[in-house]
């Protein structure tokens, strides 16, 4: 079911998300009463034929974020008395805006952004993402498509979405050629909302296929289908994930999110930061470390209480370089080990190139006339607890007292990175 929202787009933000949120819950309780074989200009050719407990709202730009406004009104039935019982069992947000502070935490949740956005070059709604990460009791996902644009995800927006600058040069965040063709774009999008949607509402119990975690390539076949490989960076975030660090607590960084000291060593400049402090360039809406060196050797070390990381199968780290420093080049991988240890005293490391390392930000939308397009946008790093274990036979996964990230093999010899969230999940 499609809604028309363009009568609520004479008017400017926020009013135009809450014009659209109050259109979304409008057509649900006129889809309700049609299902439950009440009155209804849709006749009654829908009864009983409507699931309301596995809803499914899928938006673009605007509509992106009132979609994500919707399941925590739906959770307040005093307010919407007509949709008791109705639950969002899945929201995909494409290219959004954020005015409203929507916060999607119990949700299945899928943000998809532009890489060459001119609508949006801020990446707005990746910022319902960074609200939901601390809080999140569902499977959060962010697909970063490093060539797409704003409109190609809408086959009613066609124009181009360049602007002409003061000067009268006619600019845009991206090189045309460097730009994906619209056709790929749609493919990608129809086959990453398609499996999305298959596995949060209709078939949840398959969960999520490893490409939309990040944890496998796109499969062949979607390849095929969209043309060739198309640069994809991935975030994801399990419903079920024990927190180790968020530097968002009163004692951050010194102390993590499970009271253990956190100690420092080799690095400059740094500390915990929020937003611009972060990065002045790009204001993710989470905290982080920021972490500079300048020779081989630098580490940040977590102690932890005892805990049992049989019950997981990956730590995540959100990472991502600071494409505005001199210590980092552009196309360069960082290297690190990540390492674990166990209340024996043994250990084992494990190289971050084994997954893929932290890669330089895609430097397609780097700058125009007027604006910097500097994304350096966190991607999560998933490292599998097997490999621990199949590093060092003798270490005790169910005994884990230390986690650390040292920045000691070739390729990390200088550099600087923020960091997010470093987290135990499943799957």
């Amino acid at each position: 079911v499609v809604v028309d929202a363009n009568t609520v787009n004479c008017t400017a933000l926020p009013m135009i998300v809450q014009g659209r949120t109050s259109l979304i819950l409008e057509h649900l309780r006129l889809w309700a009463r049609a299902t439950r074989g009440m009155e209804s200009t849709l006749g009654d050719g829908f009864r009983g034929r409507i699931d309301f407990t596995r809803l499914a709202l899928v938006g673009h730009s605007n509509g992106a974020e009132a979609s994500a406004m919707i399941p925590a009104m739906l959770g307040a039935p005093h307010t919407q008395p007509q949709l008791f019982g109705a639950r969002v069992a899945s929201v995909v947000a494409i290219a959004g805006s954020d005015s409203l502070g929507a916060v999607p935490s119990s949700t299945p949740f899928l943000a998809i952004q532009a890489g060459c956005d001119m609508q949006l070059p801020a990446h707005d709604g990746l910022r319902l993402y960074d609200r939901s990460v601390a809080t999140r009791t569902a499977p959060h996902t962010v697909a970063y498509v490093v060539a797409a644009t704003h409109n190609g995800f809408n086959q009613r927006w066609l124009r181009d979405e360049s602007m002409d600058g003061p000067s009268g040069t006619h600019h845009s965040a991206c090189a045309q050629a460097d730009k994906l063709a619209t056709w790929r774009q749609r493919a990608l999008l129809d086959a990453t909302v398609g499996d999305w949607l298959l596995s949060t509402a209709r078939v949840p119990e398959r969960g999520l296929p490893a490409w939309l975690r990040g944890d496998a390539p796109m499969p062949a076949a979607i390849v095929a289908a969209v043309g060739g490989p198309i640069d994809v960076r991935w975030s994801h975030g399990s419903g079920e994930k024990l927190i180790i660090e968020s530097f968002d607590g009163d004692e951050a960084p010194f102390k993590n999110d499970l009271g253990g000291l956190n100690s420092a060593f080799g690095f400059g400049n740094g500390g915990r930061c929020y937003a611009i402090r972060c990065d002045e360039e790009f204001a993710h809406a989470s905290w982080g470390g920021r972490f500079e060196w300048d020779r081989p050797g630098a580490r940040f070390h977590m102690d932890l209480p005892e805990i049992d990381a049989t019950k997981w199968t990956k730590i995540t780290l959100r990472i991502t370089q600071l494409p505005t420093s001199s210590l980092n080049r552009a196309g360069r991988t960082i290297d690190a080990t990540l390492r674990i240890f166990d209340a024996e005293g043994n250990a084992a490391g494990v190289p971050l190139s084994s997954v893929g390392g932290v890669e330089f930000p895609s430097m397609l939308a780097q700058s125009s006339e007027t604006s910097r397009f500097f994304h350096a946008v966190w991607a999560d790093t998933r490292m599998p607890l097997e490999r621990f274990a199949a590093a060092n036979p003798k270490l005790q996964m169910q005994r884990i007292v230390g986690i650390e990230l040292a920045f000691d093999r070739p390729g990390s010899e200088h550099g600087a990175i923020v960091l997010g969230n470093i987290e135990l999940t499943r799957p």
